[in-house]
C-alpha cells in the first residue's frame, strides 16, 4: 500500500512539472514574438520583412466560385490567365435569355407584318368608300343637271331599242305558245319566254320614266335623297381614315413595346456573354502571383489563403501581382521607440538569407495609429492581446538587388545621431 501511494505521489509530481513547464513555455513563446526588442542609444536595432512596393490587384469580374487559380508565389507574365470563376449558372441564364430574345424578335416581326396588313386592308376599304362617294356625287350632278339634246336623243334611242326588244320578245313568245299548244315544248320553256317579255316591258317603262323625270327635273324629295347619299359616302370615307389611323397607332405602340422588350433581352444576353468572357481574369503585369489571405472563422480565426471553391463577387480582390524588382522593408516600432524616429532617417540593412549583402535605405513611413502587437505584427501568433502597442513603418531602399525575394527578413540598424 505504501508503494502504491508513493507511485501516485510521484505521478502527481511529474504531472505538475509538465503543467507548469507548459505555462512557462507559453509565456516564453509569447515573449519571443518579434516585437523588435530595442536598445536605445546611438542606434536602434529592429527586424523587418522585405515586400514589394509595387503591386497590381487581380479582381474577380463576375460573381461565382473559384474553379481555377494560379499557384501562390508563381511567376506570371502579363496576359496570363490566373483566375477563372464558375460560369454554369451564367450559361443557363444565357440559354434562357437567348430564347426570350428570339421570342421578342418573332413578336416584333409579327407586329410589323400586322401593321403592313392593317394598313393595306384599311387603304383598300378607303378606296372603295371613295369610289362610292365619287359615284354618289356624279349621280347627284347628273340628275340635278338639265338634259341637253344629245342626252334626249340617247334616251330616245334607248327607248326605241327597248321597244324593239319587247316586240321581238313578244313574237318569240307567241311562236312558242303555239308550239306549247301542240305539246311540242313544256310549260317551263314557255315560261322563260314570258319572263323575257315581262322584263322587256319593265325596262321600257323605266326608260320612259327616266326620260320624263329628266325632262321635268327632280323634286325636292329626290334632291334631299341624293344629298344624303353623298353625305353618307363622305362620312364613310372620313370614318375609315380615322379608323385606319387609330388602328395603325395602336399597332405602332405594340411594335415600340416589343422593340423595347427585344432591346432589353438583347442587353441582358450581351451582358451575360460578356460575363462569360470576364470569368477569366488575366495578369495585369509581370511579377509574382500572391494570393490574398483571410481569417477563417471555421478554423478558429486562423489566417489562410483563398482556395478553389471560394465564392467571390464582382470586384473582389483575389490576389496581387507583385513586382520583385521594386522592394521595400516593412517593420513595426514599439511605442517606446517611436519618438526617436523621423521620416527620412537613414537605415543600414543586413539580410540573414544573404550574409554578404549590405544595403542602405531611409524611412518613408511611420504609422500614426498604434495597434496591439498581436494585430499588426505579421509574425505574431494568434491569441489574446499582448497589451504591447506597436506602429507600422516602411523603409525605401536606395538600390535594389535581384537576389531579394518578398518575405525575406531584414535586420535594420537606424543611427540616431548620424
Amino acid at each position: 500500500m505504501k508503494k502504491k501511494y508513493f507511485y501516485i505521489i510521484v505521478m502527481i509530481f511529474i504531472f505538475t512539472l509538465f503543467f507548469f513547464k507548459g505555462i512557462f513555455d507559453s509565456e516564453e513563446k509569447d515573449n519571443s514574438i518579434p516585437t523588435q526588442k530595442t536598445s536605445v542609444g546611438a542606434y536602434i536595432h529592429l527586424r523587418g520583412v522585405f515586400s514589394s512596393s509595387e503591386f497590381n490587384p487581380v479582381k474577380a469580374n463576375i460573381h461565382g466560385r473559384i474553379v481555377e487559380l494560379a499557384e501562390h508565389a508563381e511567376v506570371v507574365k502579363k496576359g496570363d490567365s490566373v483566375l477563372r470563376l464558375n460560369t454554369e449558372n451564367i450559361a443557363e441564364v444565357i440559354e434562357r435569355n437567348s430564347l426570350d430574345y428570339m421570342k421578342a424578335q418573332i413578336e416584333e416581326e409579327i407586329l410589323k407584318a400586322k401593321y403592313d396588313f392593317t394598313e393595306f386592308k384599311e387603304k383598300k376599304q378607303i378606296e372603295v368608300f371613295k369610289a362610292e362617294l365619287k359615284h354618289a356625287e356624279t349621280e347627284r350632278i347628273i340628275e340635278l343637271s338639265k338634259p341637253d339634246s344629245e342626252e334626249i336623243e340617247l334616251l330616245d334611242i334607248d327607248i326605241k331599242n327597248a321597244e324593239y326588244d319587247l316586240s321581238e320578245a313578244q313574237d318569240k313568245c307567241q311562236r312558242k305558245k303555239k308550239l306549247f299548244d301542240m305539246d311540242f315544248i313544256s310549260k317551263t320553256v314557255l315560261k322563260s319566254y314570258k319572263n323575257k317579255v315581262y322584263n322587256s316591258k319593265i325596262y321600257l317603262a323605266e326608260l320612259k320614266i327616266k326620260k320624263t323625270i329628266r325632262m321635268q327635273g327632280l323634286d325636292e324629295e329626290r334632291k334631299i335623297e341624293l344629298q344624303k347619299t353623298v353625305e353618307k359616302a363622305q362620312n364613310l370615307v372620313n370614318t375609315s381614315k380615322n379608323r385606319m389611323k387609330r388602328r395603325l397607332e395602336m399597332v405602332k405602340k405594340q411594335i415600340v413595346t416589343a422593340s423595347m422588350r427585344m432591346k432589353e433581352k438583347k442587353f441582358h444576353l450581351d451582358y451575360n456573354k460578356k460575363e462569360i468572357k470576364n470569368a477569366v481574369s488575366k495578369a495585369p503585369s509581370n511579377g509574382i502571383f500572391k494570393i490574398r489571405s483571410y481569417k477563417s472563422w471555421r478554423t478558429g480565426g486562423k489566417t489562410r489563403l483563398l482556395q478553389l471553391g471560394e465564392e467571390k463577387w464582382a470586384h473582389d480582390i483575389v490576389a496581387d501581382i507583385i513586382n520583385p524588382n521594386k522592394m521595400e522593408i516593412e517593420f513595426v516600432v514599439n511605442q517606446a521607440d517611436l519618438h526617436y524616429l523621423r521620416k527620412g532617417m537613414k537605415a543600414e540593412i543586413k539580410i540573414p538569407a544573404l550574409p554578404t549583402v549590405e544595403m542602405n535605405g531611409k524611412i518613408t513611413h511611420l504609422g500614426g495609429i498604434g495597434k496591439d502587437r498581436q494585430k499588426i505584427d505579421p509574425t505574431a501568433g494568434a491569441g489574446k492581446d499582448s497589451n504591447v502597442i506597436v506602429y507600422n513603418a516602411q523603409i525605401e531602399l536606395q538600390k535594389t538587388n535581384p537576389a531579394l525575394k518578398p518575405g525575406m527578413s531584414a535586420e535594420i540598424t537606424i543611427p540616431l545621431n548620424p
